[in-house]
């Protein structure tokens, strides 16, 4: 839909654009690109830009980290500048012009709303929307001639971060965008897990159970726009900033269980593990994510590297958060079923299942082979290479794809036993780290592997 038929839409539904589509509570997924829409979007893009300008929050592994100095930060400078203009035309092109009349203030004051800062700039008596696409528009403008100059340097990035940071601010809109997210992620938990909620005891863990799930809808929410990127294959070095708000948000989703919840007077002991157990999970999950598969996004090259990082960190994190939230209610409800909370769980489940079976198939296959180095065995792992890439390849990581093959071609490509053997040698290596990998699935928690239960 164009920005024209946007408008038009948003004006047949007598809608002018005012903060109600940003303010109002969301219930259950929007299907049309309406208002509603591109205010949520504009809600998660004002949030994630300023998440990525505090560098916290970006990946860096352990060696990266102690050369921030002499590093160029002229990749990180370009994204953050995309994401300004994406804001800005946002702003622009949307119906969601509000005039700063004596009625809207205090249409304004009567729903609690803030008004912008006193102070803030020359338009406080006009379109605050355009205010804040000024604000954005200057910004783009600045870090466009800054990354022109193709040599960011660190103490310059921290001094656009800084002045980003500061005039993000100016727009008005941190509160209710905040104010949003928290409620979007309040309405995306199912009525089930809000009752099963409302009925703990104490009043105290009832709350914070509630508060826990609904921070971990939110952030499934904010993966649903990796989701969308990695289908409609956009670029995808964009979705960086909506991957360190997760961070900042899953650190705070740590600091409320561990700095509140579990400190609850009279926890039940049970309870107390699941729920420590969930925020270990996460702490694992997040190390997984910015300390290795999104480490280097921002300047890497080769589209099928960003692509499998991207689609990597996004499958880690989608699974830590949904297996979370099935661990969160089973502390209360041991009986709860995970596959009628999510979609695609029972389906993510099965794919597991079946992809660790005939991983371990093709494991004792090659393991077989270099043992016997007969013609019959390596036949036996043809074969079953052969059904394994027909099949349940698909069910693993796009950047385990390309190592598994190229191992599949030099086996091929072998010409006698003594050429073969180093290759199987490697190749049983690496698959039982893969197979490790697998089996540490998240979806995978409560199926422990048994060798005796998969055909040899």
């Amino acid at each position: 839909m164009t920005s024209e038929e946007i408008i038009e839409q948003s004006v047949s539904e007598g809608i002018r654009g005012d903060l109600s589509a940003l303010t109002k509570p969301v219930e259950g997924e929007v299907e049309s690109a309406g208002p509603a829409v591109l205010a949520w979007e504009l809600c998660v893009h004002l949030r994630a830009l300023g998440s990525y300008l505090r560098i916290s929050n970006h990946p860096f592994s352990e060696t990266e980290r102690t050369s921030l100095p002499a590093r160029s930060f002229t990749a990180e400078a370009r994204i953050a500048r995309d994401l300004m203009l994406r804001c800005t035309e946002t702003l622009k092109s949307s119906s969601f012009a509000f005039s700063f009349t004596p009625l809207a203030a205090e249409a304004r004051q009567q729903e609690g709303e803030p008004s912008l800062p006193r102070g803030a700039g020359p338009n406080l008596d006009g379109d605050r929307f355009a205010y804040a696409a000024s604000i954005l528009e200057d910004l783009y403008a600045l870090y466009d001639c800054v990354v022109e100059t193709e040599n960011v340097s660190f103490e310059s990035w921290l001094s656009l971060a800084g002045l980003g940071a500061r005039q993000l601010a100016l727009t008005g809109f941190e509160q209710i965008v905040a104010e949003t997210s928290e409620r979007r992620g309040r309405s995306s938990v199912p009525p089930e897990l809000c009752a099963l909620a409302s009925q703990i005891s104490p009043d105290s863990l009832s709350a914070d159970v509630s508060a826990i799930l609904a921070h971990l809808y939110g952030m499934l929410n904010l993966l649903g726009f990796v989701e969308a990127s990695l289908a409609a294959d956009e670029p995808l070095k964009g979705t960086l900033p909506v991957f360190t708000l997760l961070r900042e948000e899953s650190r705070a989703l740590l600091d409320l269980v561990v700095g509140r919840t579990l400190r609850i007077e009279g926890l039940d002991p049970a309870v107390h593990d699941y729920l420590d157990g969930v925020a270990y999970a996460i702490r694992m999950e997040l190390r997984k994510a910015f300390e290795h598969e999104l480490v280097g996004l921002s300047s890497q090259r080769s589209a099928p590297l960003v692509f499998a990082k991207v689609e990597n960190a996004h499958g880690l994190l989608r699974d830590c958060f949904q297996q979370s939230v099935i661990g969160v209610a089973r502390a209360f409800d041991a009986q709860l079923d995970g596959a009628g909370l999510f979609n695609n769980f029972r389906t993510k489940l099965e794919q597991s299942l079946l992809l660790r079976r005939e991983l371990w198939d093709v494991l004792a296959a090659v393991r077989r082979a270099d043992q016997e180095q007969e013609p019959a065995a390596l036949r036996n792992l043809m074969l079953r290479l052969s059904h394994f890439r027909e099949g349940s390849l698909r069910f693993l990581m796009y950047k385990d794809w390309e190592a598994l093959e190229r191992f599949v071609e030099e086996a091929s490509a072998a010409k006698s036993s003594t050429d073969l053997q180093p290759v199987l040698h490697r190749f049983h290596a690496f698959l039982e780290t893969l197979f490790g990998q697998v089996n540490m699935r998240a979806v995978l928690a409560d199926h422990p592997f048994d060798p005796n239960a998969s055909q040899d």
